[in-house]
């Protein structure tokens, strides 16, 4: 039941990104293991604003978030505890906001991160499991 934040999305939906193969391939795989794929929801804003940054194309970013909502993956939605949970590892690991929430979201279901951010898995590695794919 991995976490899998927004890197990761954005690299295996843009063909042209530099780890899309991988993360492409690690994304395939953990699905045909039956893994439950998490994210918290607010990745949605996050990805469709990277992909639409990088390629100009608003259509393969609304796309993009319409698959990670396909029922193939979880959306978990961000409450007060999450939140607070949040600004914790925020300090503690002093991480950036949206990356304190996908750690935070690992920690709480006792679960990997997958990141392509090697700064947030460096600094996200003294509270959970963090694997770059």
């Amino acid at each position: 039941m991995p976490v899998v934040d927004a890197s990761v999305w954005v690299a295996h939906f843009v063909a042209d990104d530099a780890f899309h193969n991988k993360s492409r391939k690690w994304l395939e795989k953990a699905l045909e293991d039956g893994e439950d794929i998490f994210f918290p929801v607010v990745a949605l804003a996050e990805v469709a604003s990277a992909i639409t940054r990088v390629t100009r194309d608003e259509k393969l970013a609304l796309t993009t978030v319409t698959a990670m909502l396909s029922g193939l993956y979880s959306a978990i939605p961000i409450d007060d505890n999450l939140g607070l949970k949040s600004a914790k590892v925020a300090t503690q690991c002093r991480l950036r906001g949206f990356d304190a929430i996908y750690a935070a979201l690992a920690q709480s279901f006792d679960q990997t991160l997958i990141t392509l951010d090697k700064e947030l898995a460096e600094r996200a590695s003294s509270i959970v499991k963090t694997l770059i794919p």
